[in-house]
């Protein structure tokens, strides 16, 4: 079953890295729910514990979520329109880009892609993960796969060659 809906729509995946920036999802679901979008918050297990789940879901209204669902378990509802992937670190983004779905969070990234769902990824890296060449290669995929690639707040900058780049 899949976890998105092609059709224009207001609730959005927001899929939390293992970054600094994972401190502030609480805030961003503020931000984002006076938007106008439906938030559902889903991290990779290292950001599971960095994250304010209880007003996470005061927000939202659902909780962060971070584990694999069972085949006897139901997808989520309602399902998605687009994704905001923020912050993204280096193995997010490395195992993203390569379509390595080990957990929930980079899975519902690939399947999103898979699908031509609409999506946005703030990358937030330390000035090294930035200059790495992986990075290069996986914001290269990734954007010449519709993703819309960008530097979060709070991160190095994007590889130079990268930063004016749209393909």
């Amino acid at each position: 079953m899949p976890s998105f809906d092609p059709q224009p729509g207001n609730v959005l995946f927001l899929i939390v890295s293992g970054c600094k920036g994972a401190l502030h999802t609480a805030d961003r679901c503020e931000q984002l729910v006076a938007a106008g979008h439906r938030v559902n918050v889903i991290t990779t297990p290292t950001a599971a514990g960095w994250v304010d789940s209880a007003r996470i879901e005061a927000v939202t209204g659902w909780p962060p979520r971070s584990e694999m669902r069972t085949p006897a378990e139901p997808t989520f509802e309602p399902y998605a329109n687009a994704v905001l992937a923020s912050p993204v670190s280096l193995n997010t983004l490395t195992k993203w880009a390569d379509g390595h779905a080990d957990n929930l969070a980079v899975g519902l990234l690939c399947e999103a892609l898979g699908m031509g769902i609409p999506i946005t990824a703030e990358v937030q890296l330390s000035p090294a993960f930035a200059a790495h060449p992986a990075t290069a290669a996986a914001i290269n995929r990734l954007r010449s796969c519709g993703v819309q690639v960008q530097q979060c707040d709070g991160g190095a900058p994007l590889p130079e060659s990268l930063s004016h780049t749209a393909l």
